[in-house]
């Protein structure tokens, strides 16, 4: 197998996620595994999904059965048996095209079951995916369109499931997510700006490849038991969109309530230098002589 971190701007996390993939690897005794950290220095930067696809590109060339697609910010010290636990359950499920270790924290909606050992998900969340080779062969990976990632599990798990396979969590894996290492760094946005530029591009997007029922036909396809998160997703995309449109509608009531009021906007006739003197309609500015450079 090859894993793909990327890096950016974290090259410590990276770094130590490196160390600990090489001793969980060690641990499958079968286990071939070459690390690879892939920095995105590209300016401007385009996002860690495209870093992970010219990472593929470059070096996903070779034998062998699995990629596995990680973020730097992530720590395997919790669980230092997560891959050989991701493997196993590929190795013993054929049919699972994607699958993601879980979080602790439960930050992602169906993310853990409690119970299983692993189960399959509509989407799982963009951290750290181990994929089949054969599947990347046949469907490649993501769309590096997503420059915000937001979005891009959503049509990659369509895409899976469309050719009969799954995503799943396996809820026996754990690892650690820092989080919010990137935002506000050197040729990074800042949060509140990146998520409003995701949520933007994922909605628009979606609607302009698949059609405005797009989350109906994309959850047509999820096999009986499986939570459907596409339309709780897509509602989250678009709140922001339409509570913006709300807002300014109410913006245009009130002004047009306050032309006919006469009380709208009207412009300022500002006279510069007017010497003490007073004229009707006018806002008469005069600089305090002290106050004049020297």
């Amino acid at each position: 197998m090859k894993t793909f971190i990327v890096n950016r701007n974290t090259p410590d996390l990276a770094e130590n996620q490196r160390c600990q993939v090489k001793l969980m690897s060690e641990r499958v005794p079968w286990l071939e595994n070459e690390v690879i950290v892939y920095n995105c220095d590209e300016e401007p930067f385009q996002g860690k999904l495209s870093g992970h696809c010219r990472a593929l590109q470059e070096h996903g060339s070779g034998d062998c059965d699995y990629y596995w697609f990680n973020h730097p910010d992530l720590s395997f010290a919790i669980d230092m048996d997560c891959l050989s636990k991701l493997i196993g359950v590929m190795e013993r499920n054929h049919w699972i095209a994607v699958i993601s270790p879980t979080e602790k924290r439960k930050t992602y909606a169906s993310m853990i079951k409690e119970g299983y050992r692993w189960h399959p998900v509509a989407t799982c969340d963009y951290l750290s995916l181990l994929v089949r080779r054969s599947v990347v062969d046949r469907i490649g990976f993501m769309n590096p369109e997503f420059k915000y990632s937001w979005g891009a599990i959503h049509e990659y798990s369509y895409k899976v499931y469309r050719e009969g396979w799954c995503v799943a969590y396996c809820d026996a894996a754990k690892m650690h997510h820092f989080g919010g290492t990137t935002y506000g760094g050197k040729g990074a946005v800042q949060r509140d700006v990146y998520i409003k530029n995701a949520k933007a591009f994922a909605r628009q997007y979606f609607v302009e490849h698949y059609g405005k029922s797009w989350d109906r036909e994309f959850a047509r396809l999820l096999p009986p038991g499986v939570a459907n998160n596409y339309r709780a997703h897509r509602k989250h995309w678009e709140r922001g969109e339409r509570l913006a449109t709300v807002l300014s509608i109410l913006n245009f009531i009130k002004e047009h309530a306050l032309m006919r009021a006469g009380w709208g906007r009207k412009p300022i006739r500002v006279l510069l230098g007017c010497d003490g003197t007073n004229r009707r309609g006018w806002v008469g500015i005069d600089p305090d002589i002290k106050l004049r450079p020297h």
